[in-house]
């Protein structure tokens, strides 16, 4: 008995996944009159069973009978969803009876997917998150799990600044493993102390591998801030300076920078007049994003007026994107540099007589003041105040802008003979003056009676 030679008819084919049943072709070179039977090894990437790429009958050994030179294996392959890589099914023939191996042996089935690829898409299209929420999670989605191995590349835009600033990202590119049907993109937030507008982190999909854009491609973030605004402060709570400093400059800080700009108004009070004591005070500044001061500028002013110590009080009227910290005032004290006006009698005496009734005494004031003057008068001398004169008032006012007053004495006439008589009228205690001379005015009363004996 001369044993035949067992072979598949062909080593390889490709058919189409959705065929239905494709047969594999065993041959002999002749027919024998015995029963040819030839064990079989199955392996390839496709999977046997009837819920997965296909099924084979026979599936362990193939018979051949006597007589007959050809048999077939048939092999039902299963149609399904899922893109996948094409799979291959690989017969391997062991040692036959009745027969030897001839070639091929092997036979390679290779099942060529009829799939397109599913689509990848955001699950939403915009989500809010804390800036307290430490990792964000944007999912993707496929729309049919896929035999493939699925890599999306994606990009970052926004207002929010990666580098570990406001998030950070490790990866800019998914990975969905095969038979997988989502995956996140990690984010993670950072949570600052700076106060800001909330930020966006728009995630957008580009072109994938093993998958194809769906809808929506592009996912929108807004991270909201979580942070109070910063205390906004003088750096100092006063300052002196004397008249005609010219420029002065306060800065104004910020207890942490911002993200926002910080818009300080400024309102002005005080004893200190706008125009003649200080001008170009300003009204408003902006502290920039990132920036941690500002400058409050205002020129005091020289002037010639006696007016004593003046104070410009700066505070803050209102606030945009900050709170208003300590110190919120600053009093800056504009020292005079003119030197009291000096006041005095416009002549040291007099003579009047007995019989002239009134007179009046001029007091006069040298240099300029806007404070009202005040002196007291010291009356002394031989004449007697309420029997040889009155006096209309023992102090003067002198008002702001004049520069002089009178005082009022009016004489009294008696019939007694008498020496003649004085009056003295000293200056003392100024206030907002100095004393000059001469600062005592003497009255000499001629008397007007006369002696028959004489």
């Amino acid at each position: 008995y001369i044993p035949p030679e067992v072979s598949f008819l062909v080593a390889e084919q490709s058919v189409s996944e959705a065929i239905g049943m494709t047969t594999i072709i065993v041959q002999l070179n002749y027919p024998t009159s015995r029963d040819v039977t030839v064990p079989i090894d199955i392996s390839g990437t496709a999977t046997y069973g009837l819920s997965e790429d296909y099924t084979m009958v026979p599936l362990n050994s193939v018979w051949i009978q006597a007589g007959y030179k050809y048999v077939s294996i048939a092999v039902m392959i299963n149609n399904d969803p899922t893109d996948e890589y094409d799979e291959t099914v690989i017969v391997t023939m062991d040692t036959p009876t009745n027969a030897v191996l001839g070639s091929p042996t092997v036979h390679t089935l290779t099942i060529l997917d009829n799939d397109e690829p599913p689509e990848v898409y955001f699950t939403t299209a915009s989500q809010e998150v804390s800036e307290a929420v430490g990792v964000m999670q944007a999912t993707l989605e496929l729309s049919l799990a896929s035999g493939k191995v699925i890599t999306v590349p994606f990009s970052v835009d926004g207002t929010a600044t990666g580098g570990g600033i406001d998030y950070s990202i490790d990866e800019f590119q998914v990975i969905i493993p095969a038979g997988a049907t989502s995956a996140n993109i990690n984010v993670s937030i950072v949570d600052d102390s700076i106060d800001e507008y909330d930020e966006t982190l728009i995630l957008t999909l580009n072109t994938p591998e093993n998958a194809t854009l769906g809808s929506p491609s592009e996912h929108t973030a807004t991270i909201l801030d979580n942070d109070g605004p910063p205390d906004v402060m003088f750096s100092s709570d006063k300052s002196f300076l004397p008249e005609g400093f010219g420029k002065k400059v306060i800065n104004v800080e910020l207890s942490q920078v911002s993200g926002k700009a910080v818009v300080i108004s400024f309102s002005l009070s005080g004893t200190a007049t706008n125009g003649s004591d200080y001008e170009g005070a300003t009204s408003q500044i902006t502290i920039n994003p990132g920036s941690l001061s500002g400058k409050f500028e205002i020129y005091i002013l020289d002037d010639t007026i006696y007016e004593g110590d003046e104070t410009v009080v700066v505070s803050f009227s209102k606030l945009v994107h900050a709170n208003a910290g300590s110190p919120n005032q600053h009093t800056i004290t504009i020292t005079d540099n003119d030197d009291p006006p000096v006041i005095s009698f416009s002549q040291a005496s007099q003579q009047v007589s007995e019989s002239d009734g009134s007179l009046s005494v001029t007091i006069q004031v040298s240099g300029e003041t806007d404070k009202v003057i005040q002196v007291s008068l010291n009356v002394s001398g031989t004449a007697v105040e309420g029997s040889d004169f009155t006096l209309s008032s023992h102090s003067v006012s002198i008002q702001p802008g004049e520069t002089s007053a009178s005082i009022s004495i009016n004489i009294l006439d008696d019939d007694e003979v008498e020496a003649e008589e004085t009056i003295e009228i000293a200056l003392s205690d100024p206030t907002n003056a100095v004393l000059g001379s001469p600062s005592t005015h003497t009255i000499t009363i001629r008397d007007n009676d006369f002696n028959d004996d004489g």
